[in-house]
């Protein structure tokens, strides 16, 4: 049983090894992935800023961490914050 499961092992090792070697990427898909995954990593970037500068101007305006910690609605906050704000008292 042992030999058997080796040998069933080894046929496996083999044929992914068969497989990974022909299935390697051309240089151009290899560019094409990489600037993929810069516009990506671009994109990621653009919306951390515009998150941490939503949360420094709710710090600013007084909001607590727990009303900013859910990020769907700080912007419309914000907006309901400015406009409660610039209402005459």
């Amino acid at each position: 049983m042992n030999k058997f499961l080796k040998g069933v092992f080894f046929c496996y090792l083999l044929s992914s090894l068969a497989y990974a070697e022909g299935t390697t990427m051309s240089a151009e898909d290899q560019k094409d992935a990489m600037d993929i995954l810069d516009r990506m990593r671009a994109k990621i970037e653009k919306e951390e800023a515009e998150k941490a500068k939503l949360v420094a101007e709710a710090k600013e305006l007084g909001m607590s961490p727990s009303e900013i910690a859910s990020m769907d609605n700080v912007d419309e906050m914000l907006k309901a914050k400015r406009e409660a704000e610039a209402k005459p008292k």
